[in-house]
């Protein structure tokens, strides 16, 4: 810190010097009032990259995929939907093991639809994933009526462990998207792959826009 020693009537000298200093000191207070709003804005920039990244790897792997084989489990459906995503998928064996933990706590058959959605984060993930599976042969599962569906689609989630939060904000846009209404739904169970890729493409792009407008 500066000092000056003034007296109680000033000189012009002193008046001046006095001005210097304050020269001299107003400019770092006015960058350190600019400091937080620059902050916030590599804050966003860089969530705005990460999830554009995030959106991409998804939008770039994205497919709707046939299982032709006859499955009669979840664990023949997985083990034949992880088949299909090697450059997703590093270690089948512990993605598998954590989706079938996943359809242990809780069931993910969406009542009165042939539809389920599967979500599940692990180590064995190289890349954030979303893709759909439709099943040649139906598979019953419960549902989360408790009840039972047909599967005929499942709309498979995958992410990385650890995952960057606007990843999972992406996915989960997705998974609001697809319960919002009846038409949606519909969609999502029996909508072909341009129809799929061209909802999700909006809804990362809303999501995208949400942090562009930060």
């Amino acid at each position: 810190h500066q000092y000056l020693v003034i007296t109680p009537i000033l000189a012009r000298d002193e008046i001046s010097e006095i001005r210097r200093l304050l020269q001299q000191v107003k400019p770092k207070e006015a960058i350190q009032q600019r400091q937080p709003s620059l902050d916030q804005t590599v804050t966003a920039f860089e969530s705005l990259k990460t999830m554009v990244l995030a959106a991409d790897d998804m939008l770039q792997h994205f497919a709707v995929t046939e299982i032709t084989e006859a499955v009669t489990t979840s664990g023949a459906t997985i083990d034949a939907m992880l088949a299909h995503l090697p450059d997703v998928v590093a270690e089948a064996p512990v993605v598998k093991d954590a989706l079938l933990k996943r359809l242990e706590l809780a069931p993910v058959g969406i009542p009165d639809t042939g539809l389920a959605m599967i979500h599940t984060s692990s180590q064995g993930v190289t890349v954030p994933y979303i893709g759909a599976f439709d099943l040649k042969t139906p598979l019953s599962l419960p549902a989360m009526d408790m009840g039972t569906i047909m599967l005929h689609r499942v709309l498979l989630l995958l992410t990385p462990n650890p995952v960057a939060q606007e990843t999972l904000t992406l996915l989960s846009a997705v998974s609001a998207k697809l319960i919002a209404s009846t038409t949606n739904l519909q969609l999502f169970e029996k909508g072909h792959y341009s129809q799929l890729y061209q909802i999700i493409t909006e809804v990362f792009m809303n999501e995208i826009k949400k942090i562009d407008r930060r």
